[in-house]
């Protein structure tokens, strides 16, 4: 352990690189900072204090206040006071639920001042509180990447927190008559707080509460105390990070209907009359989102041109946009931050020579207000990532660079990927012109550069709008996978963040939406109001600029390799070299899944802030007290991500195999330590392996990188009922602290059949010998698992038995946990949902052929329904993580039967299905050993389970378990 005194000095040292090299975090919930600087004490709260949390009662009455947080968009109650800390300018939130469904509605929730405990003459006025109705809206959790992304086990939940429906409440109490109930169950009721700080507010601790009232107003039945830090620091009105959201025009046809109905976007303007009604529907828009710090940029606004000669009229598309860019529209006068020139319809079909005259009169006009410096022109994404799309993407944006020496262009490419007008290409941007041209950050899963050159000037925005390198599912579901785009913009040193529509992409309110979807409003009529309805999404998005303010305070004060420090960690990216494929599971490696981390990550950046006051001298004791807890907090946070990815069999004397365990390493700290050790710490029945841990090279920062570990098994002395779970242990070689994974390679012996063998799903033929699992399979990957290093089984048992015969090879199975609702329908294919067979109860067998030389024949997947369909299908390529599939006549016999929830199944797949290469003319010699797994999705649960695993699809065929074919004769 480093001492306290040396801390700060070995800190810079160690952190120098990372100011280059930087990616990016997010920390803290939509409550602001937990703990107050003066109160070490509320510190205590950490877990409760998010905007995200909710008020428990004092238990004066029945206690029908509960407390709570939002966890992957769910309410969890948990008791506590609610504990906030924030600066002046800030906006905090918490929500408070109504827990007894026999309350009286006559009852009135109230907001108790929040007084100063050093001054009582001093308070934050109750007009700083603003109300809302959480209302919950139908979500389909049962969703793959939900699933993969939150760890959730709880498919059945059927709705979640979405809306909040404003209530006018000047005095900050309510009656609860007044909130809606429309189920009748008062259990149901929760409300969101907002609290917007005053910039004048003194700085210190604040006591207030929230209570319940009896029908009488005089008595209180509950009381749920608020404990408020207020930080000697201001947050400025204007926004560090622009978080843009697009609104498309054809959302809000659909949306606002009788509002948006035959209106012409170009026609629009503040002075007729007809169109009052959508412009009140933008500006509310507009006005919810900038005062969340958040702007929006709305597709086909746009001005009116005549092209004969090319003339075009500003005058209404001004008029509506001004009050937006000039700041006038809008309470604290501070104008968008970032917005998009608007385009022309139909522009992309004129010539090229008046698509940059139109580019050209428009930088002139909006330059002449101040404007163009915030509406770069966005070039849309190229159809694929191929050297030709690019090219032609980048043609585009030279055309808009060169029709006007200030207009931007955005293009969502990255800075390395771009070619430049250099001898005999000149219809590419110019090298003098890359100042002008806006660049795609890299995300959390981003690819080593493919080329290096000096550092750009440009500016660069996080593209949230497609998938990118990699599937992310995260970006709505829950407070901190939004947030992190913040923390990730930080690291990236870029100012821009910019997402997708922000309108819901249902049509109606009792329609059934993806829990990872992120809106920002609904539409009033959704809930019998008029206008627009924020979203909770819409206060994590808030959270996650206000974040990033607090990280350029710390900036400011001359903290920014702390900062950005902190801001790895909690993002996690990764980068791939170029030798490597683009594995979807480092979606899962990436961010951080425990809150308290976050929590508490948070309080050391608003401790880091204050310690350096500006004009003062530091405080070398409360310095080194800081550099204890930071370093308390980093080093579990630098333990590497250590995961099994792959096995490899091969064929040994005297009936054992040789293992080779593919080890995935993702190492989130700068640090590369030398002398760094990986081995077997538990290792199952029939195993042998090497006591010693063998001495690895260093990991290389930010990356995951394979090794490999070798073992030998005997598949006769494995049982069935007994999971073969291994644990592989990494030591750093610096710190000593050891990393234990847990692994299950599975082994067993495949005995050759003779006789007394029906394929009929009755399982009648088969014994305990036959067995190969008679245990819960393992759980699929998801991130709170990966990155805990936990394993998780299924909540039922698998019966998986094994055996062949001189022309086929034998499985059989028993399952349970299959739906209970009616099929209404059915399907010969198989649906995926990130990779994972999806929608229905689904068997999964995944086979290859292992021969006596070592070689491998291709893999084969047979998919079996409990309808009694099966679906066969060949790998093609044999690289690791390779998608390349081919449907297959494979001659595979299946047979089934389901009874009260139970699934009951037998397969026999032809050899030649197999290992098709030897039966050219004949039936071939047949393998020594097959590499297999079971796999089992459960419909309604969610669940999705393997024999070898934990893995992260079902054609998952890296990492597998291993059967070796005995002879009926052979002992």
């Amino acid at each position: 352990m480093r001492s306290p005194s040396s801390f700060a000095t070995a800190f810079k040292t160690r952190h120098l690189l990372a100011i280059q090299t930087a990616s990016l975090l997010l920390i803290a919930g939509c409550g602001g900072i937990v703990g107050s600087p003066a109160d070490s004490s509320a510190s205590a709260g950490a877990a409760n204090a998010r905007d995200s949390r909710t008020i428990a009662a004092d238990n004066l009455g029945a206690g029908p206040l509960s407390v709570g947080r939002l966890e992957s968009g769910q309410l969890s109650l948990k008791p506590g006071p609610i504990i906030l800390a924030g600066s002046r300018n800030e906006t905090l939130g918490f929500a408070v639920v109504l827990s007894n469904a026999k309350l009286d509605r006559r009852c009135t929730l109230r907001l108790a001042p929040l007084t100063a405990l050093a001054d009582p003459n001093t308070s934050i006025p109750l007009a700083a509180f603003e109300l809302g109705q959480i209302m919950n809206l139908p979500v389909d959790l049962n969703r793959a990447g939900y699933i993969r992304q939150s760890g959730s086990s709880d498919a059945r939940v059927e709705s979640l927190p979405r809306a909040i429906l404003p209530i006018a409440a000047p005095t900050a109490s309510i009656a609860l008559e007044k909130l809606r109930n429309d189920d009748g169950d008062t259990q149901n009721t929760s409300v969101w707080v907002d609290l917007a700080l005053p910039t004048q507010t003194p700085a210190g601790d604040y006591r207030g509460a929230v209570e319940l009232l009896d029908p009488t107003g005089k008595n209180v039945l509950a009381r749920m105390p608020i404990r408020l830090a207020v930080y000697d620091l201001v947050l400025p009105d204007q926004r560090s990070l622009n978080v843009l959201g697009d609104v498309r025009w054809s959302a809000l046809e659909r949306h606002f209907t009788d509002s948006f109905e035959a209106i012409t976007p170009r026609l629009m303007n503040r002075t007729d009359a007809r169109y009052l009604k959508p412009i009140a529907i933008l500006d509310s828009l507009m006005t919810l989102a900038q005062k969340h710090r958040l702007t929006l940029a709305i597709d086909r606004l746009q001005p009116t041109a005549k092209w004969n000669p090319t003339t075009v009229d500003w005058r209404d598309y001004d008029s509506v946009v001004s009050p937006w860019l000039d700041g006038t529209g809008f309470a604290d006068k501070e104008p968008l931050g970032l917005s998009a020139l608007p385009r022309i319809d139909y522009l992309a079909n004129y010539p090229a020579a008046a698509q940059r005259s139109y580019y050209a009169n428009a930088g002139s006009h909006l330059d002449s207000r101040d404007w163009l410096r915030r509406m770069p022109v966005w070039i849309d994404a190229p159809q694929t990532d191929s050297g030709p799309q690019i090219r032609r993407t980048l043609e585009q944006a030279a055309d808009v660079l060169g029709s006007h020496p200030r207009v931007i262009a955005a293009v969502p490419i990255e800075a390395d990927r771009l070619l430049y007008a250099d001898s005999g290409q000149s219809d590419l941007p110019r090298r003098s012109d890359d100042e002008r041209l806006m660049t795609a950050s890299p995300g959390l899963i981003y690819n080593t550069p493919i080329t290096t050159g000096p550092p750009r000037r440009s500016p660069t925005f996080l593209r949230t709008d497609l998938a990118g390198l990699l599937p992310y599912a995260g970006t709505g579901g829950d407070e901190r996978d939004v947030r992190v785009w913040a923390w990730l913009a930080y690291t990236r040193n870029t100012t821009s963040v910019r997402f997708d529509s922000v309108l819901p992409r249902n049509d109606r309110v009792d329609q059934v939406a993806d829990p990872s979807e992120l809106v920002w409003f609904f539409p009033g009529k959704w809930f019998g109001v008029e206008g627009v309805v924020p979203s909770l999404q819409l206060k994590w998005l808030r959270r996650a600029e206000q974040d990033h303010e607090y990280l350029m305070l710390a900036d400011a004060r001359g903290q920014r390799l702390n900062a950005l420090l902190m801001a790895r960690l909690l993002t996690r990216p990764v980068q791939i070299l170029p030798s490597q494929s683009a594995d979807a599971l480092y979606t899962l490696m990436a961010g951080t899944a425990d809150q308290t981390v976050w929590d508490t990550g948070m309080q050391l950046l608003a401790k880091t802030i204050l310690i350096r006051p500006p004009g003062a001298e530091i405080d070398q004791q409360a310095q080194t007290a800081l550099n204890i807890e930071t370093l308390q907090w980093t080093e579990p946070q630098e333990k590497p991500i250590v995961v099994g990815r792959s096995t490899i069999f091969q064929p040994l004397p005297e009936g054992k195999v040789d293992v080779r365990i593919g080890i995935d390493l993702y190492n989130a700290s700068d640090m590369t330590s030398s002398d760094n050790k990986l081995g077997f710490n538990r290792v199952p029945r029939g195993w042998t392996v090497e006591p010693e841990p063998t001495l690895i090279p260093p990991l290389a920062a930010y990356k995951a990188q394979r090794f490999a570990l070798q073992a030998t098994v005997d598949p006769g002395q494995t049982n069935p009922r007994e999971k073969a779970l291994l644990s592989v242990d990494f030591t750093n070689g610096y710190t000593r602290r050891s990393t234990p994974a847990p692994i299950v390679v599975p082994s067993a012996l495949s005995r050759r059949r003779e006789g007394n063998l029906t394929i009929n799903g009755s399982l009648e033929d088969w014994t305990d010998d036959d067995a190969l699992n008679l245990a819960p399979l393992t759980k699929m990957l998801d991130r709170v698992t990966l990155q805990q290093h936990t394993l998780a089984d299924a909540k039922t048992t698998a019966s998986v038995y094994s055996g062949w015969s001189e022309a086929n090879a034998y499985f059989a199975f028993k399952v349970s946990g299959l739906s209970t609702k009616p099929l209404p329908s059915a399907q010969n294919f198989v649906r995926y949902d990130f990779r994972r067979a999806w929608g229905e109860d689904v068997v999964q067998l995944l086979v290859q052929a292992i021969y006596a030389d070592g070689t491998l024949g291709p893999v084969l997947h047979i998919a079996c329904k409990p309808n009694g369909g099966q679906w066969s299908e060949r790998k093609l390529d044999l690289r690791e993580g390779s998608d390349a599939w081919e449907p297959l006549e494979s001659g595979a016999r299946y047979a089934c039967t389901v009874d009260a929830g139970d699934w009951r199944g037998e397969v026999a797949i032809p050899w030649r299905a197999i290992h098709p290469i030897n039966y050219a003319d004949g039936p071939g010699k047949l393998p020594v050993m097959l590499r297999f797994n079971f796999v089992q999705h459960q419909q309604d649960s969610g669940t999705s389970a393997s024999w070898a695993g934990p893995i992260d699809h079902g054609r998952d065929d890296s990492m597998m378990g291993v059967l070796m074919l005995r002879n009926a004769e052979t002992k």
